[in-house]
């Protein structure tokens, strides 16, 4: 449902988090698009996440295996806010593997899929955070993604907290958007 990130240490430089309206990426699809994905269903694993933990030293081995326990799950591409009844785009590149379309192998949805992933990197959608030490930052993460940015050197330390949600449904109103 949420998320809780704690800054520790951060770098003097880089190191800031980028969150990506999903609400809005979906909003600014054209009708066209909207109409494509809506009552589609993508498959998400972890496997982004699966591959950084295998590359930890044994002092990580809960992070390995929490990863190892999450499973491979089917979810819609477009999901209900479950409180604000508004249609979130539901996949990101971290984890959305492919569209789950019976007779569609996973190659020809990858290309929907990229369009969908760039949509929520349009800065109009997105929000820079840059950390400084004791900041904490709370997010709803049924519509709201983020992205670590990858372009420090320094020691990077968060403390995080996830909040267990609900599982996403489609829409129930045709007409949402």
């Amino acid at each position: 449902m949420g998320i809780i990130l704690r800054s520790m240490d951060v770098p003097a430089i880089g190191g800031d988090t980028v969150f990506a309206s999903m609400t809005a990426t979906y909003a600014g699809l054209s009708e066209s698009m909207r109409r494509y994905i809506r009552g589609l269903e993508a498959v998400h694993d972890t496997i982004f996440p699966k591959r950084r933990f295998d590359n930890l030293a044994n002092g990580q081995q809960p992070c390995r295996d929490l990863s190892a326990a999450v499973p491979i799950v089917i979810h819609p591409v477009v999901r209900e806010h479950p409180e604000t009844r508004q249609a979130v785009l539901n996949v990101n590149p971290g984890s959305t593997v492919y569209l789950y379309l019976r007779g569609v192998d996973d190659q020809e949805s990858r290309p929907v899929l990229s369009v969908l992933f760039e949509q929520a990197n349009r800065p109009e959608r997105q929000y820079r955070h840059r950390w400084v030490p004791n900041t904490v930052v709370i997010w709803d993460n049924r519509s709201v993604q983020h992205l670590a940015v990858q372009d420090y050197g320094e020691r990077r330390h968060l403390h995080r907290v996830m909040l267990k949600g609900d599982r996403p449904v489609p829409p129930t109103s045709p007409g949402l958007d």
